[in-house]
């Protein structure tokens, strides 16, 4: 059985980060959220990088909006 991560009402209302629209699931493991633009970080050696948000798969927030491709390809939970 998979694990359920989160509080159910939230998910069922507001989906997970996996099936979002601002998702980008090319990275194995990790979600680069894709929301808003990204932000700068400034490394160590002075040199500035533009970084986005990593989130889990089975995270969720209140900017989620449902992608049908990527929902159809979620395994079910039932």
């Amino acid at each position: 059985m998979a694990t359920q991560y989160g509080r159910p009402a939230i998910i069922e209302k507001h989906g997970r980060c996996g099936t979002c629209l601002f998702a980008d699931l090319e990275n194995a493991g990790t979600v680069e959220c894709r929301r808003f633009p990204p932000a700068p970080y400034f490394e160590p050696t002075g040199r500035v990088s533009n970084i986005r948000p990593r989130v889990g798969a089975y995270y969720w927030c209140g900017e989620f909006t449902l992608d049908e491709d990527k929902a159809a390809l979620e395994p079910s939970n039932g």
